[in-house]
Order: structure tokens, then C-alpha cells, then sequence
């Protein structure tokens, strides 16, 4: 063969192997970043994964929550017709306690003067009876005094005045 050939065909084959080199350490570049792509999508589907359960988790506490919320609202609306059940029961203890106040005031006030009244009474009575004393004790002075024959005698039922006498008797100074 001849040296030009020779030459070209070193050349060529040359050529061909760095290309081929080339296109093989390209090839093998692209699986290197094919195999960490599909790595990094591995661990992103496994995060992915991850996620999702997670999700599930949380929908199951939120359906969860959600009951717990449904049973406190129900509760709550319990709660507050016992609160106005309250009130209103409180709002009656009120009235019934005023009431009550009222008649205790108005009842103290009566027994004060029902006090009043049979201490004015009582004083009443002590003084009638101290009255008729005294009378009783005029009527016996009286009596004591007037002779006898004088006394006109009482009636039943009813009490006559004495007989005047048509003498009158002067003690002193003498008569006309």
C-alpha cells in the first residue's frame, strides 16, 4: 500500500476512533446523568409518596377534627339554652328575691306599727284605768262625804243622779 494511503488511512481511522471515543464517553456521560436524574426522581417519587400518606393522615385528623367540631358546636348550642335556662331562672330568683324583700319590709313595718298601736293602746288602757281609779276614788270620797239617805239608789241598768235636797247647807258665812 502506499504511504499516502497509508497515511489517510491512519488519518481516517484516527478520526473515526477519537469519534467513536467521543460519542462512547458521551454516551456514558448522559447514562451517569441519566442514572442520577432517575435517582433524584426516585427519591422525589419517595418523597412524593411520603407526602401522600402523610395527606392521607391528615385528612383522616381533619375528618377527625371535623366531628370533634360538629359534637362542640352541638354542645356549644346545648350549653347556651342552658345559659338563657340560667338567666332566665336567675331573672325569676331576682324577682321572687325583691318580692320577697317587699313583703319582709312592708311585713316589719306592719309589726312596727302594730307595736306602735299596742303600745298606744296599752298606754290607752293604763291611762283609762288610772282614770277610773281616780273616779272610783272620787266616787268614794264622794260617797263618804254625801250622808246615806242622800245616795239615791241605782237603778239597774242605769244610774240616777242624786236627790238634791232642797236644803242647802252654807259652811260659811252665814245665810240670807
Amino acid at each position: 500500500m502506499d504511504v499516502n494511503l497509508q497515511n489517510v488511512y491512519t488519518e481516517v481511522l484516527l478520526d473515526n476512533f477519537v469519534s467513536v471515543i467521543k460519542q462512547n464517553v458521551m454516551f456514558q456521560a448522559q447514562l451517569e446523568i441519566a442514572g442520577r436524574t432517575t435517582n433524584e426522581l426516585n427519591a422525589v417519587a419517595a418523597k412524593v409518596d411520603q407526602i401522600a400518606g402523610r395527606n392521607a393522615e391528615l385528612e383522616a385528623i381533619l375528618q377527625s377534627i371535623g366531628g370533634e367540631n360538629d359534637r362542640l358546636k352541638t354542645d356549644m348550642v346545648s350549653k347556651d339554652s342552658q345559659v338563657q335556662s340560667t338567666e332566665t331562672i336567675r331573672a325569676e330568683k331576682d324577682r321572687l328575691q325583691a318580692a320577697v324583700n317587699e313583703y319582709m319590709r312592708r311585713n316589719r313595718d306592719l309589726e312596727d306599727q302594730v307595736l306602735k298601736a299596742k303600745s298606744k293602746s296599752s298606754d290607752a288602757l293604763l291611762s283609762n284605768q288610772k282614770t277610773i281609779e281616780e273616779l272610783n276614788e272620787y266616787i268614794h270620797r264622794l260617797e263618804s262625804v254625801v250622808p246615806a239617805n242622800k245616795l239615791k239608789k241605782v237603778k239597774t241598768g242605769s244610774i240616777s243622779q242624786p236627790e238634791q235636797s232642797d236644803e242647802v247647807e252654807v259652811k260659811s258665812g252665814g245665810s240670807f
